[in-house]
């Protein structure tokens, strides 16, 4: 988690709601931010700096997209920042593409390699057991 780019994440997701300039969805991201913020506070571990709490705290809020294990609250922003997106941006899948691109860009991934949401998680290692001894 300590490689995830919230500055690149925050930035895509940030201009994007510039450019598309909806009040209800201006209202849900600028709520976004400030519980994220308020996320890190109460989540910082003990050393930890604020930065890292804050860019943890991102990584798990982009996650939630991905349907990934979160806590209600980060359920509740993803679900209230989605609903306060503009129907025909939801239904044409522009809110699902601009969400897939800023997780690919604090990921730091090339445009090609993201998981997408629902979609299948990149395959694991396999081990073979191999058994010492005599026969």
């Amino acid at each position: 988690m300590s490689t995830f780019d919230e500055n690149a994440f925050v930035g895509c997701l940030g201009a994007w709601v510039r450019e598309v300039d909806n009040p209800e969805l201006n209202r849900a991201w600028e709520i976004v931010i400030r519980c994220i913020k308020a996320h890190a506070s109460c989540d910082r571990e003990e050393g930890q700096s604020k930065r890292v709490a804050v860019r943890e705290a991102w990584a798990d809020w982009a996650e939630v997209f991905l349907e990934e294990l979160s806590t209600y609250t980060m359920v509740g922003m993803f679900h209230e920042f989605h609903a306060m997106c503009p129907l025909e941006l939801q239904e044409d899948g522009t809110f699902d593409q601009v969400f897939r691109e800023a997780i690919r860009l604090g990921r730091g991934l090339p445009a090609e390699v993201h998981r997408e949401p629902g979609g299948d998680p990149p395959p694991r290692p396999r081990f073979t057991v191999i058994r010492g001894g005599r026969e």
